[in-house]
């Protein structure tokens, strides 16, 4: 047994694909050397974390050993005929789950397992082999296809699949800037030259929105300038939109809550975006605190921005990262970019100065299994930032003005940037601009660096 797993896991490290590329970086260090004996009842630590239980474990308690670990870690239920917990896995039209039915055992004979439709009816035809010869690139191949189509509302689209499959550098964007940051037609200027940018270094652009209730992960030219022209007619989908917007068939623009979520659905590590969004000014009272803290607390993604929206609290949103054990990263500072502006007189966590280091960073906190995202925090260039009196003025006169209107929750930072833009002269939306072709850069270097690891 264990000369055959040496010779298969070596077989497959030979094979030059997309699924032993994932396998290396996500299942190999949660495997044994080796299967367990029959008699076991051991469940990989993937397994586990995929809510499996009790896998490899027959009737009566009785380890169904071996192999059967191999599925705990692909997600399968070994005890009962049950759809893999996390999403059905699909061979044609029909999900598919996995069932067991015993077979003879001489010694450390194998049982043997098919996969069925949820009709019951056998597919043999697409696989019927005993467990004992299930090998590795099979765990992989599945691995592989399970995760790229785990959500049945999820559109990948053909370029972005093609990158994630063959472990290229892909980078996440928002669709919210589109709709909402900008009138058109400089919102789809701005929004094809972000992916250009993102081409220029190296890396795959997935702009990322709901369209017809479909998450989408990767917009077509036209696909933008539809998000553009409809503009504020789009909702600005945070993460309690998504179930009604999907079941509806509508429109969405993705937030940095939702670009996260689809992206990591996606199998997207690195996101680029302008800011996030934090703790508003006042939330003492309010209880005004975004929804993006939240994200980042527990969706594994690499945000890269030019730091919080200088119209929140940003001590408070420091705070509030640090509770959720979220790394904020100084990209070249040690001091929290303003958005607008290069400092703010907090400290970051830690100043780190190559696309290199941060993805070893991020590449780090991925291998240890740690639950969240990274912040990276990448000041505007020098010659975009703004002076810090008049944009501080401009945005204490935004915050006044939102609330003698009234203006609360999600329409709150959409209010206060086109304020602010309007009291600037328009130089706001020029320095945003700038900042997010600066961050675009800085995420695909850093992408590259991690297809790297």
């Amino acid at each position: 047994m264990t000369g055959a797993w040496t010779g298969e896991r070596a077989a497959a490290r030979a094979a030059p694909t997309g699924a032993v590329r994932l396998a290396r970086r996500v299942v190999a260090p949660h495997m044994d050397e080796r299967p367990a004996l029959p008699g076991t009842a051991r469940v990989g630590a993937l397994g586990q974390r995929m809510g499996v239980n009790d896998c490899g474990v027959g009737r009566n308690g009785r380890g169904g050993g071996g192999r059967a670990d191999w599925f705990a870690l692909a997600g399968f239920n070994c005890r009962a005929s049950l759809a893999p917990p996390l999403a059905p896995f699909s061979l044609g039209p029909q999900p598919v789950s996995f069932s067991r039915r015993e077979g003879k055992r001489n010694g450390l004979g194998p049982r043997r397992g098919t996969l069925q439709t949820k009709s019951s009816r056998p597919v043999g035809e697409i696989i019927n082999y005993p467990l004992s010869i299930f090998n590795y690139q099979f765990i992989l191949n599945y691995l592989e296809v399970k995760i790229m189509s785990m959500n049945q509302y999820l559109d990948i689209a053909p370029e972005v699949a093609e990158a994630l499959k063959g472990g290229k550098p892909v980078v996440a964007l928002e669709s919210t800037i589109i709709s909402h940051g900008m009138p058109y037609p400089q919102n789809v200027e701005t929004a094809l030259k972000v992916e250009a940018i993102i081409r220029e270094n190296g890396a795959v652009p997935a702009t990322i929105a709901i369209l017809g209730g479909r998450l989408k992960a990767g917009l077509s030219h036209e696909e933008i300038e539809y998000l553009g022209k409809k503009g504020l007619a789009v909702t600005k989908a945070s993460r309690r939109d998504l179930p009604v917007l999907c079941a509806r068939g509508e429109d969405g623009a993705t937030t940095v809550t939702t670009t996260m979520m689809i992206a990591h659905m996606a199998g997207i590590a690195i996101f680029a975006t302008g800011g996030i969004g934090g703790v508003h000014r006042g939330a003492e009272t309010t209880m005004d605190i975004s929804a993006d803290l939240e994200e980042l607390g527990q969706t594994p993604v690499m945000v890269v921005c030019a730091g919080a929206k200088s119209i929140l609290d940003l001590g408070l949103t420091l705070e509030y990262l640090e509770t959720h054990g979220v790394p904020v990263i100084g990209y070249g500072t040690k001091e929290l970019p303003a958005f607008y502006t290069r400092k703010s007189g907090f400290s970051v966590d830690y100043e780190i100065d190559t696309p290199e280091e941060l993805a070893a960073a991020f590449h780090a906190q991925r291998a240890l299994g740690l639950k969240g995202g990274m912040l990276v925090t990448n000041p505007i260039p020098e010659e975009f930032s703004m002076d810090p009196a008049v944009i501080g003025a401009a945005i204490d006169k935004a915050v006044a003005d939102a609330k003698a209107q009234g203006i609360h929750g999600k329409e709150t930072t959409p209010f206060l940037l086109a304020a602010i833009k309007d009291i600037t002269g328009g130089d706001s939306l020029h320095s945003n601009i700038e900042l997010v072709f600066n961050n675009a850069r800085l995420a695909a270097k850093t992408a590259a660096a991690l297809a790297k690891l």
